[in-house]
């Protein structure tokens, strides 16, 4: 029942990684939680900034919920 964050941050000539994870409620299987536009946009807005220089991955667990994000400059 304790709410948990975790942040990690690494930035380089050439790269910025970030990967974030958080508690979360369960969600019993049954209920269905309708998705927002939010990531959405982040994902086009990431394509239109970075192209082909980024990777996204998201995990949605039940108890967890992760992501990282790694951004390639230059």
């Amino acid at each position: 029942n304790k709410v948990w964050l975790n942040i990690h941050l690494e930035i380089s000539n050439r790269n910025i990684i970030f990967h974030i994870e958080n508690s979360k409620p369960g969600t019993p299987a049954k209920e269905v939680i309708p998705v927002g536009i939010g990531l959405e946009n982040l994902k086009r807005r990431l394509e239109i900034l970075y192209e082909n220089r980024y990777s996204l991955e998201i995990l949605d667990e039940e108890y967890i919920y992760t992501v990282h994000l790694n951004l390639k400059l230059g």
